[in-house]
């Protein structure tokens, strides 16, 4: 993730060159739309993260066109989001996407189902609050390909994670929401509802 804000910075140099723009951006919107099909379709976790990474870094190209602070502050958003993803992933160690119901920790399920319904875009979570942001700045801008890009990203974004809630949910989450992890596992899932669920909100007061 860190990789991407040094690439994503170096985009606005090749707009001195309206083909490499067009290029670019155009292989951003590709990447946003190709990103969730091959995420569903993914068997494995590690796939479907590095496709999910896909789908962001388009996300990231097309919101430097309108302005590097946006993608820096969408890129630390990101970040801090895929910390607790991966973590919580690796803790279970999780494998394949099917075993996810299994596998997942549950005293981590309450975590995961927060950055899941943050990544699908629901309100008032993290993701969706940053994507409204760029939606505001497309429609001022007057950038309807970026429009529908976002929109249609979004939308193929929530039936995918809505598929992988439907799996982490197959087994245990009534008994997910009693504390049974050590000290420092319960402040991490806490941490985690309390970032995608209230950042959001804050994130938009802020901006």
């Amino acid at each position: 993730a860190g990789q991407k804000v040094f690439v994503v910075a170096c985009v606005p140099m090749f707009s001195d060159v309206p083909a490499c723009a067009y290029i670019f951006y155009g292989m951003a919107i590709g990447s946003m739309l190709y990103g969730p099909v091959a995420m569903f379709n993914a068997i494995t976790v590690k796939s479907f993260l590095a496709y999910s990474s896909v789908n962001h870094t388009g996300f990231l190209v097309v919101s430097s066109g309108f302005g590097l602070h946006l993608v820096y502050l969408y890129s630390f958003i990101y970040c801090v989001s895929m910390f607790f993803l991966t973590f919580i992933l690796w803790s279970g160690n999780c494998k394949l996407m099917k075993d996810l119901g299994s596998e997942l920790p549950l005293y981590y399920k309450t975590g995961f189902l927060s950055i899941a319904l943050s990544f699908s875009g629901f309100p008032p979570f993290l993701d969706f609050c940053t994507k409204f942001v760029v939606i505001q700045v497309a429609m001022e801008a007057r950038a309807s390909i970026a429009i529908f890009a976002v929109l249609a990203s979004s939308l193929m974004n929530l039936i995918v994670w809505i598929w992988v809630t439907s799996l982490a949910a197959s087994s245990g989450m009534r008994e997910a929401f009693t504390p049974s992890g050590s000290l420092g596992q319960n402040v991490l899932n806490i941490s985690c509802v309390i970032w995608n669920l209230f950042m959001g909100m804050g994130f938009s007061m802020l901006y």
